[in-house]
């Protein structure tokens, strides 16, 4: 919210609703900015909503009244304001927002929402210098909440040309549509190390066990995506079809068809248990993996 007098100065109040429905309009208050109405809406980097809004509040009242106003914005956009006031308040014309990987798009909306196209085309400058393997998750992510649409396919580009580089600290916190619109973009080249790809695939399926759905785990694992199963994680793929509910004896081509690829891999994992006792993590996950299975698949 934001409150005006007459003498050019005005304050914002930035703050979050303390509950989904708070009661009779409560809000928990984050920060306050005592700011100024030239800043916001006259010159170079005025804002057209601040503009606006300064107008008719003028020519609709008197000025003995405290005017109070409210707008609404992503939560995730709080952390961004500073950095869009700093920017308004700076007298260079030639200075840059002072944007970061986790506010460049949420200045970008501000700049769209309060009409500040120097704002929107500043932020997109950072955002187009640091785009690359490791910031591309977190701008895909960004780019899909603030529903921008044409940003997303360019991260998700990103993502699929650098998929087995990206680390899975950034990629397990994905959800699972967004892994999707990766793995099934026109940039990912699944035949480049499909061992990696595979043991990608099933770390994330690990992160994410509780997210995915059969559907879902059966694009993420389709041969038009996974073209070799990793022997090492074979069981674990029918452990997760099993979790699932998947019945692979029914009528499911796609189920039956990553079955029977997991059969095939598996005995090359389980060979290696047998072999040697010191195979470290993989050895034992993959004995782990096969004690659980029911007996008729083991």
């Amino acid at each position: 919210s934001r409150s005006e007098d007459c003498d050019g100065e005005c304050s914002a109040d930035v703050s979050t609703k303390a509950t989904e429905t708070p009661p009779e309009g409560h809000y928990r208050l984050k920060e306050q900015f005592h700011l100024h109405k030239v800043n916001l809406a006259v010159g170079l980097r005025s804002c057209e909503y601040f503009s606006r809004l300064f107008q008719k509040a003028s020519s609709s009242s008197d000025c003995s009244h405290v005017r109070e106003h409210t707008l609404e914005l992503p939560k995730s956009s709080l952390e961004a304001i500073p950095a869009m006031l700093d920017y308004l308040y700076d007298p260079d014309p030639t200075v840059q927002v002072n944007a970061t990987t986790t506010t460049a798009i949420p200045l970008r909306h501000l700049g769209k929402y309060l009409g500040n196209p120097l704002l929107f085309d500043s932020a997109t400058r950072f955002l187009q210098m640091d785009l690359r393997k490791e910031t591309a998750v977190t701008y895909l992510q960004q780019a899909e909440a603030y529903k921008q649409t044409k940003l997303a396919d360019v991260c998700a580009r990103v993502c699929a040309e650098s998929f087995t580089q990206i680390k899975m600290t950034s990629l397990s916190m994905l959800d699972p549509y967004l892994m999707k619109k990766i793995l099934y973009s026109k940039y990912f080249r699944p035949d480049i190390d499909s061992r990696a790809i595979c043991a990608k695939i099933a770390s994330y399926c690990r992160c994410q066990n509780k997210s995915i759905s059969t559907k879902m785990f059966l694009s993420f694992t389709s041969e038009n995506v996974m073209q070799n199963i990793c022997p090492e994680e074979a069981l674990f793929f029918i452990q997760f079809m099993i979790g699932l509910g998947i019945d692979v004896s029914c009528d499911n081509q796609k189920a039956g068809r990553l079955y029977e690829r997991c059969i095939l891999a598996a005995p090359y994992m389980m060979q290696e248990v047998v072999n040697s006792s010191r195979k470290g993590r993989i050895a034992k996950n993959a004995s782990g993996s096969y004690a659980k299975l029911p007996s008729q698949i083991k």
